[in-house]
């Protein structure tokens, strides 16, 4: 029987798909009876839209205090830790070094004050999660531990919970081949210590399985969104009803998001006199570069920045829209194509990552190239000419939503399945004497 559960991921940036993962699921799980914590390893940003859908539902979001965050990354604070710790440490670097001079140590290559520095600003949020775990833990303790990553980046989590007797499933959301490795050398081996493994897309799980032995058993469990009881209906402004076709982009604006990719497409649009209008829907770090890019392009009538939204505003936006765009250079599943097939969208995405297992090309939907304006911009320029091709492709994609098993009902089972196979886990460990394990 599973109580209580301990969601935990790295943060919740302005937008996302692991955040609104996350925020999805721990509200789905509350309605199902489970008292849901969840934590960030860094500090929860005053505006995140998922963390006040989480507070909203009752749900408590734990995560270092900001102050902690700026220190850690403010230089004049960290110049200032470097010379407390060279005033204090600087003796015995001193005779460290006069050691290595005299009988020689090869394998030192790093000063201690390094070594010492960078455990005070770059581990601090990872010392700070845990105790932040410990404490709540002593009050109300999990049932399971289930921790979300990119790339293995919170693998970390997992030796150190099983060793407090927390059973622990992590799930990755990221297609790890697409880079250059894992973010820990040690992740593939805390992996495979007695946890539950799942991922969101095959993709992402043939990927994974690059670095962890090829019968380790690893589930698919895909994105959860709430969807309208059916499609909802293009405004009559949109391009039904108007000159203009209105395509949607929703992502956080960074590189791997390919946003570069679609301000070039749109730039092809643009020049063959296609009537199409571009929103894109979120917010990141490339914004202000993505904003001088369309300035020059002069693309400023074509291309609106609308920014972070809320869930609630969610409905408005897909109802002013035509078609979906995603030409993400890299994905495990983005949640954005699960949200349009279940508002009865037309998607044009690239075939990367689990996008090719969700979208039937041709039938309900358009995939193009990855990195390729030519290729976006015509699977744009298709999509905007034909009226009657993008009612199809919406049909069919919500009837693809509605058997996918995307629904709440589908998402919640299959996850309280992997939690209950994690308890028993724990407990097949415990009684081989195995608890080191866990």
């Amino acid at each position: 029987m599973i109580r209580r559960v301990y969601l935990v991921q790295w943060w919740f940036a302005e937008a996302g798909g692991m955040e609104q993962h996350v925020a999805n699921l721990g509200c789905a799980l509350v309605r199902h009876g489970i008292d849901v914590v969840v934590f960030s390893q860094m500090p929860v940003p005053r505006g995140s839209c998922y963390a006040r859908q989480l507070k909203a539902a009752g749900i408590p979001v734990i995560g270092p205090p900001v102050w902690t965050f700026r220190f850690a990354h403010n230089k004049e604070f960290r110049r200032r830790i470097r010379r407390v710790l060279w005033a204090l440490l600087s003796p015995l670097i001193f005779t460290q070094r006069l050691w290595w001079k005299v009988f020689g140590y090869p394998g030192a290559r790093r000063d201690m004050v390094d070594r010492v520095s960078d455990v005070v600003y770059l581990d601090y949020s990872r010392v700070l999660l845990k105790k932040l775990i410990d404490v709540r833990r002593l009050f109300f303790p999990p049932d399971v531990m289930h921790v979300h990553g990119f790339r293995l980046d919170q693998v970390w989590l997992l030796p150190w919970a099983r060793e407090r007797g927390i059973a622990t499933v992590y799930t990755e959301h990221g297609t790890v081949s697409d880079w250059d490795g894992l973010y820990e050398k040690e992740a593939s081996e805390w992996l495979l210590e007695g946890g539950v493994i799942a991922c969101v897309s095959n993709r992402s799980r043939r990927s994974l399985r690059e670095f962890i032995p090829a019968d380790t058993p690893v589930e698919i469990v895909p994105h959860i969104v709430e969807a309208p009881q059916s499609p909802v209906d293009v405004a009559a402004t949109g391009g039904r009803g108007g000159s203009k076709v209105n395509a949607t982009c929703i992502a956080r604006l960074q590189e791997e998001k390919g946003i570069d990719d679609l301000v070039d497409a749109m730039e092809i649009v643009a020049s063959g006199d296609v009537p199409v209008r571009l929103i894109l829907a979120g917010d990141g770090p490339a914004r202000p570069r993505l904003e001088e890019k369309v300035r020059r392009l002069g693309l400023g009538k074509r291309i609106r920045f609308h920014g972070s939204f809320l869930p609630s505003e969610l409905p408005a936006l897909m109802k002013r829209t035509d078609m979906i765009v995603i030409p993400s250079r890299t994905e495990g599943l983005p949640i954005t194509l699960i949200e349009a097939m279940a508002y009865g969208r037309p998607i044009v995405a690239t075939k990367v990552g689990g996008i090719p297992e969700v979208i039937r090309h041709g039938e309900s939907g358009l995939l193009v190239e990855p990195t390729s304006p030519e290729s976006l911009a015509a699977g744009i320029a298709r999509l905007a000419a034909d009226g009657a091709l993008r009612d199809r492709f919406a049909r069919e994609a919500r009837r693809d939503f509605e058997v996918g098993g995307y629904g709440e009902e589908s998402v919640v089972a299959a996850t309280g399945a992997l939690y209950e196979t994690a308890l028993r886990r724990r407990a097949d460990a415990a009684k081989n004497g195995a608890a080191c394990a866990f």
